[in-house]
């Protein structure tokens, strides 16, 4: 049994997986679908996130133009 966060530690020594989250079982099988699935959930919470951020506005200071 190995528990790890790492993709290419589990790929190079594992043939099956388990993907738990939050005491769940999310996923279980072979290693690469697995991780697929858990890479997918990551990408699509990150996406969440990104589309409920709140833009931040830059205000730019006011530049004098000099006319001699």
């Amino acid at each position: 049994i190995m528990a790890s966060h790492s993709a290419s530690l589990l790929n190079d020594n594992c043939n099956r997986a388990i993907w738990l989250d939050r005491g769940r079982i999310e996923a279980e099988g072979d290693v690469k679908t697995v991780l697929q699935k858990y890479e997918g959930v990551l990408e699509q919470r990150r996406i969440i996130k990104l589309q409920q951020a709140q833009p931040i506005l830059i205000k730019e200071k006011n530049k004098k133009s000099s006319n001699k």
